[in-house]
């Protein structure tokens, strides 16, 4: 029997693996969950 540690969800999700690297698009995305 094994335990497989599915991990956590996210708080906040980035649809596109792309994003991750679009700097433009995190600093908005970010700035918006802060509300800034």
């Amino acid at each position: 029997f094994y335990d497989i540690d599915q991990g956590v969800t996210p708080d906040f999700v980035i649809p596109k693996p792309e994003q991750f690297y679009d700097r433009q698009y995190l600093t908005t995305y970010i700035n918006g969950l802060l509300g800034i």
